[in-house]
């Protein structure tokens, strides 16, 4: 009796193993298929023109505001170099012990809005300019997040400024070198503020001082350096106006015009 069965599990053995062949050779042609796709994606990538297939367009590398804080800086450091726009990358090392292309995707293409650096190239500072944070998605605002971790982990001091806020040269200078401020006055005589903390050679040392002094709206001061002349207060934040140290100043000088 299981004779007369034999062919017809032969059969069905056959079909099943012919069955669960051509299931694997699917699989694996399907497992084939997959990386192929993908190589041949991004062979067609290669293939395009870098020039062609995106068409070079030049543009301004500073907003508005960034150029304004710009030219603050150079009011207030002219001794240093300012840089707009530089990748972190350029001014911060990190060990490779961990794949650069991973740091480089997280931070090092992210870039600082105004690089002050001293002459040698050194880096002094970073200033940021940006929205208030209630103003700025919260994609942006974790990468400043980042960004200010690394700067900070890194010893390098960031001065966030805010658009339609940005404190004067001589605030500027105080707030990033802790330095004396100079001053030109109408005469053209200059004015050193030697109350701040002086962290950098003051430049009242020069032998010249042209080309160094910060126009901070004192116009209506005419007095000469070592003639006896009032000390103006420094402005310590960006909430006191240039309006209140210049009545400061006048104020003191004729107070001393009185003695």
């Amino acid at each position: 009796m299981i004779e007369s069965y034999a062919p017809y599990l032969l059969i069905l053995l056959l079909f099943a193993v012919l069955g669960g062949g051509a299931a694997m050779l699917l699989r694996r042609r399907q497992q084939v298929q997959t990386p192929n796709h993908g190589r041949n994606k991004q062979a067609q990538t290669e293939d395009l023109d870098t020039v062609t297939s995106w068409e070079p367009t030049a543009t301004r590398v500073l907003s508005t505001p960034e150029r304004e804080a710009y030219q603050t800086l150079r009011r207030a450091l002219p001794e240093h170099m300012v840089l707009g726009q530089v990748p972190l990358s350029r001014f911060i090392k990190v060990p490779t012990r961990n794949s650069y292309v991973e740091w480089m995707r997280r931070v090092g293409s992210l870039s600082a809005d105004l690089l002050v650096c001293d002459a040698n190239a050194q880096v002094v500072a970073v200033v940021e300019i940006r929205q208030p944070m209630g103003r700025e998605k919260e994609r942006t605002q974790k990468r400043h997040a980042r960004m200010d971790r690394v700067l900070e982990a890194a010893g390098i001091p960031v001065h966030v400024w805010l658009e339609g806020a940005l404190p004067g040269p001589a605030v500027a200078r105080e707030t990033i070198l802790g330095g004396p401020m100079v001053f030109m006055t109408k005469s053209g005589a200059t004015l050193v503020d030697t109350a701040a903390r002086a962290k950098v050679p003051p430049l009242s040392q020069t032998s010249s001082m042209e080309g160094l002094a910060v126009h901070e709206g004192l116009d209506t001061v005419d007095v000469e350096v070592g003639s006896g002349a009032p000390e103006t207060r420094p402005v310590s934040t960006w909430f006191e106006s240039e309006q209140d140290s210049e009545q400061d100043v006048e104020r003191s000088g004729h107070s001393s015009g009185s003695r």
